[in-house]
């Protein structure tokens, strides 16, 4: 559901979205998550984005409670060289009220600078660099017990925390945490450049984006397979994303897209994260 308004150079709008979650008797999870949206359509449009989510289980799961956020500002310049910023804010909070209760807050941030694409009618690129901090403002008071939940708490990790960097959404996901890495106040930090690459004639698109970052992981009282150490993990991330569309007619489209992502070997030595590839293909057909 969404109700847009629009006075005086200020446009806004509301939705409102019901995710639900169920295994038969055993348990079920329902997420709420109203938004509120604000544009500012002057010359240096601004546009902002709220969105809450209340979740909460039942049956096995009556204990569970999450909350998160994941707004977003984006502010178009001016500018010869920068076209937009970016701002995210995420924030995540999980409780469960079992005999020894579990509590956990995490906060992110991500800021990206887009700039200007350049290039002819044939080829375009498209730069950006992001920049990514998430921390952990409460770790789980019970670390073990919430481990042993971790299997089945797993279906309702939302993306708005950083509680669990070590589990992915999918074939396309590499943990950027190694294997036997633990830190209390655990915080991640990554920088990524990238560089979107578009290729067009009358029948065939390519776009193609190198993927690299820079990864920093630390936190108090570090430990690598119970070994404890003092100085953060440094990583290098890298991969490539690819989309190729072909238009034998104007009816007709057939697509592959492919993304392949791997971490490198810790600079301070300890293992891959491993390496992941993920693609898919198909034809639209336009009536």
């Amino acid at each position: 559901m969404h109700i847009p308004t629009a006075t005086n150079g200020l446009a806004w709008g509301g939705g409102y979205e019901l995710d639900h979650y169920e295994n038969g008797k055993e348990y079920g999870y329902m997420a709420h998550t109203p938004v509120i949206t604000l544009s500012f359509l002057e010359k240096h449009a601004l546009k902002l984005n709220f969105p809450v989510s209340i979740g909460y289980g039942y049956g096995a799961l009556k204990d569970l409670k999450v909350y998160s956020t994941f707004s977003h500002a984006r502010y178009n310049i001016p500018n010869e060289v920068v076209n937009q910023v970016r701002l995210y804010v995420l924030y995540g909070h999980l409780e469960i009220n079992k005999t020894q209760k579990i509590q956990a807050d995490s906060l992110g941030f991500q800021f990206g600078i887009y700039f200007h694409a350049f290039g002819n009618d044939k080829f375009s690129f498209d730069p950006y660099l992001t920049l990514i901090y998430y921390t952990s403002i409460k770790d789980a008071s019970h670390p073990e017990l919430y481990s042993k939940l971790g299997g089945l708490l797993s279906p309702y990790n939302i993306s708005a925390t950083a509680h669990n960097p070590s589990e992915g959404n999918g074939a396309d996901f590499v943990s950027t945490m190694p294997e036997g890495f633990y830190a209390e106040k655990a915080y991640f930090f990554s920088i990524r450049p990238r560089l979107g690459l578009t290729a067009e004639s009358d029948f065939i698109t390519l776009y193609g984006e190198p993927i690299f970052s820079y990864n920093i992981i630390g936190g108090k009282n570090m430990k690598y397979n119970g070994e404890k150490f003092n100085v953060p993990l440094m990583q290098i991330s890298y991969g490539l994303y690819i989309e190729l569309y072909i238009n034998p007619t104007k009816e007709l489209t057939l697509f592959l897209e492919a993304d392949m992502r791997g971490n490198s070997q810790s600079v301070l030595g300890y293992s891959s994260t491993g390496f992941s590839f993920d693609s898919c293909t198909g034809l639209q057909w336009f009536f």
